[in-house]
């Protein structure tokens, strides 16, 4: 493969690839901190995420905060 050949398909990969899962993942995390910031759980407070995936949603809540998550996988 030319040099030039492998560094043009490096571009597009950064430009469609990488960039959109970076926004993408902004897109994510902002939503996540909205979620927190909805509902504003004190220390001592219990969250249940149903449908919690990966759980990154309960990671990222307070410390004090009783998490439970449950997921079908």
């Amino acid at each position: 493969m030319a040099e030039d050949t492998f560094l043009t398909l490096g571009e597009d990969f950064v430009r469609n690839y990488y960039v959109r899962s970076v926004s993408a993942q902004r897109v994510y995390l902002r939503s996540i901190r909205r979620c927190i910031e909805w509902l504003d759980p004190a220390p001592g407070a219990r969250v249940l995420d149903v449908g919690c995936g990966t759980g990154i949603l309960l990671s990222r809540l307070p410390d004090g905060v009783e998490r439970v998550g449950v997921d079908v996988s």
